[in-house]
């Protein structure tokens, strides 16, 4: 995560799309708005359904059990890495975005959901 921030000039010459031609991705570029359909009714639904069992868990009867402390903060981390794993890679499957269309988002997406998921 630190290459774009600190060595943009390597960050550029590693992750740039300059050896490929349109051609290369036309056949990931294609819309599917089945799957970017899914993913984002899913990510929704999700979403929806964690924050009554973040409320609930948050109340002390449970927060004074550690188990439930434990639950509460890793759910926590789940609402806030389900719009990137879900909704946002929902979107792009969606309008059939590759990496070279949107660089900045997709390399900074996948680097929180990848730290979000070692947490």
């Amino acid at each position: 995560m630190e290459l774009p921030l600190f060595n943009s000039v390597e960050f550029e010459k590693l992750y740039n799309c300059s050896l490929y031609d349109d051609g290369y991705f036309s056949e990931a570029r294609r819309p599917n708005p089945l799957v970017g359909f899914v993913y984002m009714t899913t990510g929704i639904t999700y979403e929806l359904l964690y924050i009554p069992c973040l409320i609930t868990m948050a109340t002390p009867k449970f927060f004074n059990n550690s188990c439930y402390k434990f639950m509460f903060f890793i759910g926590l981390i789940d609402i806030l890495t389900i719009p990137f794993n879900a909704i946002l890679y929902g979107y792009f499957a969606w309008k059939g975005y590759v990496y070279c269309d949107t660089p900045g988002l997709m390399y900074f997406a996948a680097a929180f959901t990848t730290v979000s998921y070692y947490n």
